[in-house]
């Protein structure tokens, strides 16, 4: 294929000239670099080449939301000049009146006007038949691990899709977050002649059943071939392969409960093993929503009876106040990832006690006001950055510091993963420290622990618990 009117706007590494090369071949492939290692760049050059060769002026691209907006950067960024010049870009927007005034404009396009159509995840199940409807000459599903449940309507929706197109790029830093088995799905909307397009057959034919009654996957039977398989239609890259990587340190500090708080969690922790001991099969479910009960408390907070949220404590509060206000009078930038949403109510009143700028990416900070933020951290104008764990983990870049801290952590070892890559950008020049805030001889410090050894809490919990509550 020729791409001899191709001119990069901005210059190429090496292995992505052979990332773009080789998607352009296949015209179904996994970009799955390391974050931070340049693979939107590859999918945008991909784009850019496609629309001279094939013509192409229809592009999808699925994202999460908390990137979305990053996309519309890097396109400005990467896309040549004179492509960009005919380019529209869209984020698809909520409301009924808004999609139909995007359609309108999209069927409206001029013949040589490339559309750029980025849309979440989320959105993407309910608006599949306008989509479809549009055929898409391009598909790009960022962050494609959240593809890796194959029975959900995300997955589902994503393979209806991609059936239509003849080109699909699968981006992630992450393509097998827990399990061998997890590539399935992302392969199966890749193209569903590499492993198949149901999972019976795919479990059945390399899948290893056994634990309770049989029905658990315990291993594979031809884990060569699997790799064998992903390799030759995906390319690999991390971080340690294209550039010198900071050091990377862990340090707990511990925080120590009020005795009152103390003795309330030790009256919780007897109460659910009580509890999960008289259960003949404890699902990883129920041990998970105890564990996740534990865990709130120690962050400073509690449930009644009654289902009101109460404050019990500000152990951890007042180790986080202390941390952040040292590093940040030595001159430092910081950021913050939480997990529980009271969590982050306390720590934004504690940082505006103290008179710290910040900004903050959660569920309910509006897109635009997410972008601000991080470009307002990323050029040296606030001191710290305050993320809901589940929301702001992937697709942004905060290089501009080196310094997170943990106020607590979800289960997935993937959101912990990206979460603290987000300082480990290109530009990132000193070592990094990762701040683990942990209640001592809790839960709290062996969901840490456990995840610091990239090993995932919630995928093993069910016959592990006791390992979890027990000290």
């Amino acid at each position: 294929m020729s791409t001899w009117k191709y001119r990069f706007k901005t210059p190429p590494d090496s292995y992505q000239i052979l990332a773009l090369k080789k998607a352009l071949k296949s015209k179904r492939y996994g970009i799955f670099f390391q974050q931070r290692v340049g693979k939107t760049k590859v999918a945008i050059d991909f784009c850019g080449v496609k629309y001279y060769s094939d013509n192409v002026r229809r592009v999808l691209i699925v994202s999460p939301l908390s990137v979305r907006s990053e996309w519309v950067a890097q396109i400005e960024e990467h896309l040549p000049q004179d492509i960009l010049d005919l380019t529209q870009i869209f984020l698809y927007p909520d409301t009924t009146k808004q999609q139909d005034k995007l359609f309108e404009t999209l069927n409206q396009a001029n013949e040589n006007t490339m559309s750029v159509v980025i849309i979440n995840y989320d959105k993407l199940t309910t608006h599949i038949e306008r989509l479809l409807k549009w055929d898409a000459q391009v598909v790009i599903f960022d962050e494609s691990h959240l593809l890796k449940n194959h029975n959900s309507k995300r997955s589902k929706m994503a393979y209806k899709l991609s059936k239509k197109t003849n080109n699909v790029l699968l981006l992630t830093g992450t393509p097998i977050p827990k399990h061998w088995y997890d590539i399935f799905s992302q392969f199966r909307v890749l193209n569903d002649r590499i492993f198949g397009g149901k999972w019976t057959n795919f479990k059945n034919k390399y899948a290893i059943m056994g634990g309770y009654m049989g029905k658990e996957i315990v291993g594979c039977k031809d884990y060569d071939y699997i790799s064998d398989t992903i390799s030759y239609h995906s390319i690999r890259v991390l971080r340690k392969d294209v550039f010198d990587e900071p050091d990377v340190e862990y340090v707990t500090l511990p925080v120590v409960l009020e005795k009152k708080a103390k003795d309330m969690y030790e009256v919780l922790k007897k109460q659910f093993v009580i509890e999960l001991s008289g259960q003949q099969t404890v699902t990883a479910d129920m041990a998970v929503t105890r564990l996740m009960r534990l865990q709130q408390l120690c962050g400073g907070f509690t449930t009644t009876d009654e289902g009101v949220l109460i404050n019990v404590s500000n152990a951890k509060l007042n180790v986080l106040k202390d941390l952040v206000k040292t590093k940040i009078e030595g001159g430092e930038q910081v950021v913050i990832f939480y997990r529980f949403t009271a969590e982050g109510q306390a720590i934004h009143k504690a940082l505006e006690g103290m008179k710290i700028t910040y900004g903050a990416i959660n569920g309910s900070i509006s897109e635009q006001d997410r972008t601000a933020y991080r470009d307002k951290f990323q050029d040296g104008k606030i001191d710290a950055m305050v993320i809901q764990i589940a929301t702001g983990a992937m697709g942004i870049s905060l290089d501009r510091a080196h310094i997170n801290i943990f106020y607590s952590l979800d289960f997935s070892l993937s959101n912990f993963q990206q979460a603290r890559d987000r300082v480990m950008g290109r530009n990132q020049k000193n070592d990094v420290t990762n701040y683990m805030l942990a209640v001592d001889k809790t839960v709290d410090k062996k969901i840490m622990k456990t995840l610091e050894k990239d090993e995932d809490i919630a995928s093993s919990i069910s016959d592990k618990w006791r390992v979890i509550f027990d000290e």
